[in-house]
């Protein structure tokens, strides 16, 4: 075969060769794209904040809390725990008995300036009756009933009058001693600076079984404050001042509408009392006469005619 024949054929075959391969080339599919992974997204651990207490239905001042009144809500920031009651504190397990100082809605968080606990400035304004006054008068411990009262309790009013330098036993005459009642059904708001709530929760009992005897102080009240109207608060003001306030203390069966009631007016005398004094002086003897001379005192005892 002559060289150019050679170099022909050759050169077709390359060409078909070619042609084939790159109809091969164009006709073979792409191979599929490299999967994409994804990576995994890591979210930051959301913080976590304690839940705060807030009131489950409105609260007026006088209305006491009890569990049924708050729940926890759950908080998405940070509080003060100083100012706000969050689960797990312990000033939260001690709100049963509290009041509130204004008006809430429900949902409202409580704090430390709307909730007033026993025993805190400004709880007996919270429980005052709308329209009464809180009026603090000196006592003692037999006038007091010997802490035989607490708040909350009905008791009368009674005033006990002594005036001195007005006759004497030994002459046959009755001291002048009067008792009268000033006011009925007067409700007890504190006794010294203690006060006591209706929901007032029962102190906790030592490991021993003994009672706690700071839980339940025994020593008798120098004051106690009292819930009566204005005008009843302006006489037991001038009464305290000229005798003892003896507070008697009222069944709390009996059944009334709580309302302050005056005394009857009636005064009881020693007189009355007692003929003790009725007894009159021995026979064929004159009664002493009792003489002054400037700031001196004297009583003669004159003999029988």
């Amino acid at each position: 075969m002559k060289t150019p024949s050679v170099l022909l054929v050759a050169g077709t075959l390359l060409v078909a060769g070619s042609a084939a391969l790159l109809a091969r080339v164009l006709l073979t599919p792409p191979p599929p794209p490299p999967p994409v992974v994804e990576k995994p997204v890591i979210e930051k651990p959301k913080p976590t904040y304690p839940a705060v207490l807030v009131a489950s239905r409105d609260l007026r001042p006088g209305e006491f809390i009890d569990a049924g009144a708050v729940e926890w809500k759950a908080s998405d920031s940070q509080v003060d725990e100083r100012l706000y009651y969050t689960r797990g504190s312990e000033a939260a397990s001690q709100l049963t008995g509290a009041s509130v100082r204004h008006a809430i809605t429900a949902g409202t968080p409580l704090t430390n300036g709307i909730v007033v606990r026993p025993n805190e400035p400004g709880f007996i304004a919270t429980v005052i009756t709308p329209g009464m006054r809180a009026i603090t008068v000196p006592t003692n411990q037999t006038a007091s009933q010997h802490s035989m009262l607490t708040s909350g309790d009905r008791v009368d009013v009674m005033l006990n009058l002594e005036r001195d330098e007005q006759g004497s036993a030994e002459a046959g005459n009755a001291p002048r001693l009067a008792a009268q009642t000033l006011l009925q059904n007067v409700r007890v708001l504190s006794l010294d600076n203690q006060t006591r709530s209706p929901l007032q929760q029962r102190p906790s009992e030592p490991a021993n079984g003994k009672k706690n005897a700071d839980a339940y102080p025994s020593r008798s009240a120098q004051t106690v404050t009292l819930e009566v109207p204005p005008v009843y608060a302006e006489r037991l003001a001038l009464a305290s001042q000229v005798g003892t306030l003896n507070l008697i203390l009222r069944s709390s069966q009996e059944v009334g509408d709580g309302q302050v009631k005056v005394g009857s007016g009636r005064v009881t005398t020693l007189a009355q009392t007692t003929s003790v004094y009725r007894v009159a002086a021995p026979s064929g003897q004159r009664a002493p006469v009792k003489t002054f001379h400037g700031d001196a005192s004297n009583t003669v005892q004159f003999g029988t005619p």
